[in-house]
């Protein structure tokens, strides 16, 4: 049989073709490498976006929430002095007029005063009861919709996380590849063989992030 001696010629061809397709492959390799780094920048650039906005969100968020509950303690608070409205001073001056001067008041035009107050009151709270709904609902909205943005700058936080990982260890799958091409040619599956297989590993993981 022939030894790899006897044919240098063949060698040489052999070799040159194994470093035009470690060339390739470390090219190939580059892009790959590229696009993961454009998928990184994306998703930073994701999280620096919904992180401004869950900030903003969040101001807005707790300015609306301290605004719904003034409201709400006001309308309580008014809610209460309806109770006693009719036992107020200003229902009460007839009376005591009419205790120390002998005047006779009618009942009747009394209550119909007082309920008459009330019912401007009340009408009054209808109407800041439907604004307080809506401040308490744009609260409430906001609120949530800040829980969204945290959720979401979490997660291309982690996007951003991992696909730094895989850009490392893509970087180990090229050095593998890479360094066979100044080591003899028995010592080169060792190196090559798990530097592709991390390649495609590293593809598949992209993709699986993504």
């Amino acid at each position: 049989a022939d030894t790899p001696d006897e044919h240098p010629e063949d060698q040489e061809r052999t070799e040159a073709r194994y470093r035009r397709g470690v060339g390739v492959t470390l090219a190939v390799l580059a892009l790959l490498g590229a696009w993961i780094a454009v998928l990184a920048t994306n998703a930073g650039t994701n999280e620096s976006r919904t992180t401004r906005e869950a900030t903003r969100l969040a101001s807005e968020s707790q300015t609306a929430a301290v605004v719904d509950q003034g409201v709400k303690a006001g309308l309580e608070q008014a809610a209460a002095e309806i109770e006693v409205f009719s036992s107020r001073p200003g229902f009460r001056l007839p009376e005591i007029a009419a205790e120390e001067g002998a005047i006779t008041l009618d009942p009747e035009a009394e209550q119909l005063r007082v309920e008459e107050a009330t019912a401007l009151v009340e009408g009054a709270l209808a109407g800041d009861g439907t604004r307080a709904t809506a401040i308490s609902e744009e609260a409430r909205a906001l609120s949530l919709t800040h829980k969204e943005l945290v959720a979401e700058r979490i997660t291309w936080n982690n996007r951003a996380s991992q696909y730094e990982t895989v850009l490392t260890t893509l970087a180990v799958a090229i050095f593998l590849v890479g360094f066979t091409m100044v080591v003899s040619r028995g010592l080169r599956p060792p190196f090559v063989v798990p530097g592709m297989i991390l390649a495609v590993f590293c593809f598949g993981w992209a993709i699986q992030i993504y």
